[in-house]
């Protein structure tokens, strides 16, 4: 059986990725492959963090083959993300945007009402 990554034969049977290409290894970033290694150890720092990853499989033109959608979030903050990787993250900037969001909502709303 072939590897799905790399096309190179394969002895571990009946995996589709075989070792040299698994998510684990840091050579697979020149292959394309994530290294999920990262969100384990951003969601191991702290308590109340979580990492959600969903690979869709294509179903609409317009959509990417085995899309990987990753969402970060913390209880923290109340807040999440979705990124590609872990130096996106920034919880904190965008709880504190959605707090200005919110307080300017409210500023507003209280000002006219006056």
């Amino acid at each position: 059986m072939l590897c799905v990554v790399c096309n190179q034969e394969q002895t571990r049977p009946p995996d589709r990725i075989c070792l040299s290409c698994m998510a684990l290894n840091p050579r697979n970033e020149r292959r394309g492959l994530m290294d999920l290694n990262q969100f384990i150890l951003w969601q191991a720092a702290e308590p109340g963090r979580s990492v959600g990853i969903d690979i869709r499989p294509k179903i609409y033109p317009h959509e990417k083959e085995n899309e990987v959608q990753i969402w970060v979030y913390s209880t923290k903050y109340l807040i999440g993300q979705f990124v590609e990787n872990v130096s996106e993250i920034d919880l904190v900037a965008k709880k504190n945007a959605n707090d200005r969001e919110k307080y300017l909502e409210l500023k507003k709303k209280f000002e006219e009402g006056e």
